[in-house]
């Protein structure tokens, strides 16, 4: 059902790209996983903005209700083209990375938002357990960091070669929480991937993550201060899943 946009791709791309642009293209072709600097990858102008908007945001809305208690989702699910958002989404070299990544033309902007997760002493749970996500069988996020994320305040951790493209096949033991949504325990994940080989996205404010997050992953788990970041979704044209209200 891509054919046609992967088609494009191959004919109209000029595959004369940036060394950032290949750089991290080639990492995720390998290991599911790239880490950046988003002043590098988007300018440093871009992320400025980006940065002070969403600050702004954080501190004059409210938030969107969530059935996660330790996190909050600042954006509505509506596109906006002239947004802050939608221009980092759309930038040129976010665009070129979606694009030889999934070796299509214009994958699909699912959506964008900022969220904020904070301290907590329960035990991990939900999102902060292993698991794919399951919006396509090739998905690309990234994560923008607006503070410095490490191991105590919810670093990204990723099993590498667990995406499509890699070399990781098997799937973990696994149980379904809330009897419907797969989830995986570190001691499941690491008897199929070594924990030595775990790829943390911990890094200073100003990081950026590009992850296939079909592959296994985790994060979100916050034992001190919190994590604010913006994120965003990218998938195939006919994958068929779409959440901004907005748009068919």
């Amino acid at each position: 059902m891509n054919f046609k946009s992967s088609l494009r791709y191959l004919i109209f791309t000029n595959n004369d790209q940036s060394e950032v642009v290949e750089d991290i293209v080639k990492k995720l072709r390998t290991n599911g996983i790239a880490i950046s600097d988003a002043k590098v990858v988007l300018g440093e102008i871009l992320y400025n903005e980006l940065e002070r908007q969403a600050f702004l945001c954080k501190n004059n809305s409210t938030p969107t209700l969530s059935d996660k208690e330790y996190a909050k989702f600042y954006l509505p699910r509506v596109y906006d083209a002239s947004s802050i958002w939608a221009i980092v989404a759309e930038s040129k070299s976010i665009k070129a990375i979606s694009e030889a990544y999934f070796k299509m033309k214009s994958p699909r902007l699912a959506y964008y938002d900022l969220w904020e997760n904070w301290a907590t002493d329960a035990s991990p749970k939900n999102a902060q357990l292993w698991h794919r996500d399951r919006d396509d069988l090739q998905i690309l996020k990234i994560f923008i960091y607006f503070t410095d994320v490490d191991e105590k305040n919810g670093a990204f951790f990723y099993a590498p070669g667990t995406h499509k493209m890699g070399n990781v096949k098997k799937e973990p033991y696994f149980f379904l929480e809330d009897n419907k949504t797969p989830r995986s325990y570190d001691a499941d994940m690491e008897n199929l991937v070594s924990k030595n080989q775990w790829v943390s996205g911990s890094g200073p404010k100003g990081t950026i993550v590009f992850a296939d997050t079909h592959g296994y992953h985790k994060g979100g788990y916050v034992k001190q201060n919190f994590r604010f970041l913006f994120t965003a979704m990218y998938l195939s044209g006919y994958s068929g899943r779409n959440r901004f209200s907005n748009v068919t």
